[in-house]
């Protein structure tokens, strides 16, 4: 069988280490603090730093800090005194968790803490009011607090790779969440009220423990990808076909032997879809190829290059 299922993945790049250095830009403390009030940009990742150095503090214009990659166990309440920060990466740190003092960084927009040891977030994260993206993935988390709810500008969401069972209520309230990536955790279900996110775009399940798709997905109308592989799905409702704007679905490694074609058939955008590794027989597989090789072929009429990208 040729290779017609495929995904494709998006992967969003830190704005911090542009090839070409802007105004303000310094990857060197010494350097920087010959210019205190010109540092706009500090990049201290891979510096194999133990503590985060209190000069930091002589910065008055600092906007993103890049702390990454190093060996520092313990942020310091400082941090929150920085009051023009908007861009902190802490990446790939043995930190355990979060100053309490998080909260006052209110001109933060972008906070990536991947790969840390985190346990839990401080309560007052919800008074990052500006927060646009917030990357938790690769924790030790087992639940998120409720004030999470509170972050209202927040578009991208990443808890992936930690150990949730649940999700608190009331997420409903990012109303301009596009993005939620929940990979590899403990869940088998959602929040009711996640189905009023109404800008959700692309909500990414996999490696999780349902076995059921949560029937508040079906409310998601501009979900564009849906993720929900290596999980313990048997069977997927017909309101599968309320989601009129899906574009990737992935349901491979389940266990399912048949599915609803009849209403898969309304996902007319419908263009990336992987059911590798079920228990369909091989002439359902064919079958199933052929219902969205045609969805293909009238795709084409629209752009003609799609079937040879697919390979048809």
């Amino acid at each position: 069988m040729k290779n017609w299922l495929t995904i494709a993945i998006l992967v969003l790049q830190p704005v911090l280490l542009d090839a070409q250095e802007p105004h303000g830009y310094f990857n060197s403390l010494a350097e920087a603090l010959r210019q205190p009030d010109s540092v706009v940009y500090l990049n201290l990742s891979s510096s194999g730093l133990r503590v985060v150095p209190e000069e930091i503090r002589r910065f008055p214009h600092l906007r993103q800090l890049d702390l990454g990659d190093n060996e520092i166990r313990v942020l310091p309440p400082f941090l929150a005194r920085l009051g023009e920060l908007e861009y902190l990466r802490l990446d790939n740190n043995p930190v355990e968790q979060l100053p309490d003092q998080l909260g006052g960084l209110g001109q933060l927009h972008r906070l990536l803490a991947r790969g840390l040891a985190l346990k839990r977030l401080p309560e007052n994260i919800g008074n990052l009011h500006n927060l646009e993206q917030l990357d938790l993935e690769g924790n030790d988390l087992e639940q998120v607090p409720a004030e999470l709810a509170s972050l209202q500008e927040l578009r991208i969401l990443n808890l992936s790779f930690n150990r949730l069972h649940s999700l608190p209520a009331g997420l409903s309230r990012l109303r301009y969440l596009h993005t939620l990536k929940l990979v590899s955790n403990q869940l088998d279900n959602l929040p009711e009220d996640l189905g009023d996110l109404q800008q959700l775009e692309s909500l990414q399940l996999a490696m999780n423990r349902f076995d059921h798709i949560p029937p508040t997905i079906y409310r998601l109308r501009q979900l564009r990808q849906l993720g929900m592989e290596y999980n313990q799905l048997e069977t997927i409702d017909g309101e599968i076909g309320n989601l009129e704007n899906l574009e990737q679905l992935n349901i491979s490694n389940n266990r399912f032997s048949q599915l609803p074609t009849r209403r898969l058939r309304r996902l007319q955008k419908l263009r990336f879809f992987q059911v590798g590794g079920n228990r369909f027989s091989s002439e359902y597989l064919e079958e199933l190829r052929e219902i969205f090789r045609e969805r293909l072929i009238r795709q084409a009429q629209e752009d003609p290059a799609l079937l040879r990208r697919r390979g048809l």
